[in-house]
């Protein structure tokens, strides 16, 4: 398995896999790893992948970006820098070429479920749990986020998870329909494999074109332009670690 310790990469036959390696942390997501990633992506597609799963090592998907990383960011141009590593890594992924599957299994929480949302297909296990506690960190998302979010879940369920900053059950996930199945752990696996297979077996040039046509339909609520970045870089620099005090 090829790629920088902390994401792995693989390809066999026409089905390529990404893998956050951070299983000790919970795969929480470094500056690094999502500079990474649309490198990585590019990578898988150039070995010949028709479709690319991406998953976490041991027990858990994502946990989100590395906290203790946010809380050492020592000012604007630093927290900026952060973000734009996060917001490029996925509009990479969302706008990528193939289409990409997420395989969740555990924890798959703020950036790992943003990190998933971009993905085009979700699978979960059932002991998976989401959760965006952006409000509760006091992070603020930008549009481009937001609008897949409600895209994919709608604009209760979305307003739900960013206000509430509550976890969900895999259960609940797909009631929402932020996850297309939910199996057993054991087979998740093979679950994942077989939808992976089956769009592998499709004519690659019209997937492609309905993703670019996907794109276009839904809302994707960011216009250039429409929000100040400045908010959302400076909630970088002022975010909330669980149990702070906020007052």
């Amino acid at each position: 398995m090829a790629g920088a310790d902390e994401l792995l990469w693989s390809v066999q036959g026409p089905i390529g896999r990404v893998t956050l390696n951070r299983p000790d942390q919970h795969n929480a997501l470094t500056r690094r790893m999502w500079q990474q990633l649309p490198r990585t992506l590019d990578e898988v597609r150039a070995a010949g992948a028709k479709v690319v799963l991406v998953g976490g090592s041991g027990s858990s998907f994502a946990s989100g970006a590395d906290l203790d990383e946010l809380a050492k960011l020592d000012g604007y141009t630093a927290a900026r820098d952060h973000w734009h590593a996060i917001r490029d890594c996925l509009h990479a992924l969302a706008f990528f070429e193939l289409p990409t599957v997420a395989v969740i299994n555990g924890p798959c929480l703020g950036g790992g479920l943003l990190l998933a949302i971009a993905c085009d297909l979700r699978y979960a296990s059932r002991q998976a749990t989401f959760s965006l506690p952006v409000a509760r960190l006091g992070i603020v998302l930008d549009d481009e986020n937001i609008g897949r979010l409600k895209d994919t879940v709608g604009a209760g369920a979305a307003r739900e998870l960013l206000f509430t900053a509550g976890t969900i059950s895999s259960t609940r996930a797909l009631a929402i329909g932020l996850v297309n199945a939910v199996v057993p752990a054991d087979e998740l696996g093979r679950c994942a494999e077989k939808a992976a297979a089956a769009i592998a077996a499709n004519a690659p040039a019209s997937i492609a074109e309905a993703k670019r046509s996907l794109s276009r339909c839904l809302s994707g609520a960011a216009a250039a332009g429409s929000q100040d970045e400045s908010v959302v870089v400076s909630s970088y620099l002022g975010f909330h670690k669980p149990g702070r005090d906020r007052s």
